[in-house]
């Protein structure tokens, strides 16, 4: 289906919070990271709001859907790193709410797995319920990475489902590993290079 893609901004933060939050609501990484079932929604969306407007929007580099679909992109030499969650942390906790253990389990698993070579870095991609199986995940992420492509920019990303893995390998990505978090659900770091480019995984 034609899609109308945009570049989001600090002014998207409410749809790119909601849209996520939605897409997201159930997933095994989210059922994981927030175990209380009472709570799940509101810190879900809590923790989407925030990493966009702290984190991500910022950099210009994230897209939207207007009520269907985003995606929150980090460029080329940049992260959220020590100096983020120094000045971050306390706020983030604080408006997320509940137990930060499984938070921070999850970080110190995860960033062994990211490459240390240069590369654009998708935290999150999700579709409305009412925009699903039309192609648009699709569509947005192609995208991005035509963008990649054309800078010559490797991406990664960590897939949290089977299907979603599925649909970032046909996509040019490759698993690079597996990450299983305990009593959680398996995570895949994937790497893809930019098409024509040497398409080893990078380590």
């Amino acid at each position: 289906m034609p899609v109308d893609i945009r570049s989001a901004t600090i002014d998207d933060l409410d749809e790119v919070a909601a849209t996520l939050a939605e897409a997201f609501a159930n997933d095994p990484l989210a059922a994981w990271l927030y175990p209380d079932e009472e709570l799940r929604d509101r810190q879900n969306e809590a923790s989407y709001r925030y990493f966009a407007e702290h984190g991500y929007l910022h950099h210009g580099e994230s897209q939207i859907i207007d009520h269907t679909a985003a995606a929150l992109w980090m460029p080329v030499g940049e992260h959220l790193g020590e100096e983020f969650w120094s000045e971050h942390g306390a706020a983030y906790a604080a408006t997320v709410g509940g137990d930060m253990e499984r938070g921070l389990q999850f970080a110190e698993l995860v960033i062994p797995h990211v490459p240390t070579e240069p590369h654009r870095y998708l935290f999150a991609i999700g579709v409305r319920a009412t925009g699903q199986g039309q192609g648009v995940g699709g569509a947005l992420l192609d995208h991005a990475l035509e963008a990649a492509d054309a800078d010559r920019e490797a991406a990664y990303l960590e897939a949290t489902t089977p299907r979603s893995r599925a649909l970032y390998e046909r996509h040019g990505f490759e698993a690079i590993g597996a990450i299983e978090l305990p009593d959680g659900p398996t995570l895949w770091p994937m790497w893809r290079p930019p098409i024509g480019a040497d398409c080893s995984a990078a380590r």
